[in-house]
């Protein structure tokens, strides 16, 4: 779930993570602008108190909609040290 002070929070599906940042697909349009600060959170991921899902602050980098679908680039602020072991594929 992307939230922000300018809209609801509304759901999101990750489609690319690193330790910099994400790729965001949002399945309705939205107007984000770059520098925009916000919070990634995930109900699924129990609080890791350290760089989990749970809750990332995020800044928006670019974004691009295509037929209603909203792809959002995100840099993670501050950056992850390790990747959370919810995406661990190892």
């Amino acid at each position: 779930q992307l939230d922000s002070g300018l809209f609801p929070p509304m759901p999101v599906q990750l489609l690319d993570v690193s330790l910099g940042g994400a790729c965001l697909l949002i399945s309705s349009l939205v107007d984000l602008r770059r520098g925009e600060m916000g919070e990634l959170r995930s109900h699924a991921a129990a609080p890791s108190g350290g760089d989990g899902l749970d809750r990332l602050r995020l800044r928006v980098c670019w974004q691009e909609v295509r037929d209603w679908i909203t792809a959002v680039g995100v840099a993670f602020e501050p950056p992850l040290k390790t990747l959370p072991q919810e995406l661990d594929v190892a």
